[in-house]
């Protein structure tokens, strides 16, 4: 009976394992959870509402252009493209002057989103800069 037992104790914890390992399913996502820039040695947060980021940004803060690194955090294996051009998260520089799209893709290339993000200027408060 005890060696019944340690048998289906042991299938249970294979059928398990097996269940549970769904990293494949993670390849047709598409999503960017998060947007931030450095500014003078602040981070700015992006606020996200559905496929919109939005940062604040005091006004000594704003430079007309604002060519700015962003930080994106997305899905695992996606990656991120203004246009054509592919953005390295820390590295690639762009102009925010206006709403700026970008589209991720998934990690299988079968699933797309754009994401709109915008930065403005605001005169007084502290902005989304910490």
């Amino acid at each position: 009976m005890k060696k019944i037992i340690t048998i289906a104790t042991i299938i249970f914890i294979f059928l398990i394992f097996t269940v549970c390992d769904n990293d494949d399913d993670k390849d047709y996502y598409a999503e960017m959870i998060g947007f931030a820039v450095y500014k003078d040695n602040l981070l700015c947060r992006g606020f996200r509402s559905n496929f919109n980021f939005h940062i604040s940004m005091q006004q000594d803060l704003y430079d007309s252009g604002l060519n700015l690194i962003a930080e994106l955090t997305m899905s695992e294996g996606a990656k991120a493209y203004i246009g054509d051009v592919l953005q390295v998260s820390g590295v690639t520089r762009n102009d925010f002057t206006d709403d700026v799209i970008y589209t991720v893709v998934s990690k299988d290339g079968s699933v797309t989103a754009d994401y709109n993000v915008s930065i403005s200027r605001i005169i007084w408060g502290e902005g989304d800069c910490e």
